[in-house]
């Protein structure tokens, strides 16, 4: 992980959490106050290397970059930590983000409501992505009262798909691929015909950058 100033850079998902340091207590601006960001694929449990941070201040309604005293360390085990003195009557976020085109995130935290001169600490859980299509076909068809129904999950909670539902006599090659997290994914179809309904199911498990035509015959 690395640490840059966030100025200009856009990024596709950003947290934010918000400190707060409301006491008068002169001595409590002295304090060193930690944040831990602990970034892993959900999957794997490797450690995720590209969370870009930065700390910011606001005043008087206007951000703007930089912290006295920012120190930096990155561990091997994925946990990303920097810590900062904070100056009474201010208050601060560490903002974090990571690429939405890469990553499928499973868990990270919004806000977390600080007290200086603590360690604080946030995990994020995201996935790398793979491609999924499907070839469906009836390849007994018995009349146009055939019904297919088609249900996708996958153990991240993905939720880009809905139930395909196909009536009649359907034959349908694969077409584009669609990114979705990799990891295992359980499909559930229910078939009818003949007034008879039989329900079947598959898992398969998709690893990452991998290219998958899943084949659907009923």
């Amino acid at each position: 992980m690395r640490c840059i100033k966030l100025k200009s850079l856009t990024v596709t998902i950003n947290v934010l959490f918000l400190l707060f340091f409301g006491s008068c207590d002169k001595t409590n601006s002295k304090h060193w106050t930690v944040v831990k960001i602990n970034a892993q694929n959900y999957i794997t449990g490797e450690p995720i290397e590209d969370v870009y941070c930065g700390v910011y201040t606001q005043k008087g309604g206007i951000l703007n970059s930089g912290v006295e005293e920012l120190d930096v360390s990155n561990t091997e085990n994925g946990v990303y930590e920097f810590g900062f003195k904070a100056k009474k009557n201010k208050t601060y976020w560490a903002e974090a983000a990571i690429d939405i085109d890469k990553y499928y995130t499973v868990k990270f935290s919004n806000f977390m409501n600080l007290s200086n001169g603590e360690t604080n600490e946030v995990e994020f859980e995201l996935v790398s992505y793979a491609y999924l299509t499907f070839d469906i076909k009836n390849v007994s068809c018995f009349d146009s009262n055939d019904k297919l129904i088609f249900s996708r999950t996958s153990e991240t909670g993905y939720n880009g798909y809905t139930d395909v539902i196909i009536d009649g006599c359907y034959e349908d090659s694969s077409g584009a691929f669609g990114k979705v997290p990799m990891g295992k994914w359980f499909f559930e179809w229910q078939v009818t015909k003949n007034s008879t309904t039989n329900t079947y199911y598959d898992t398969i498990e998709l690893e990452k950058g991998e290219y998958r035509v899943y084949e659907l015959d009923y």
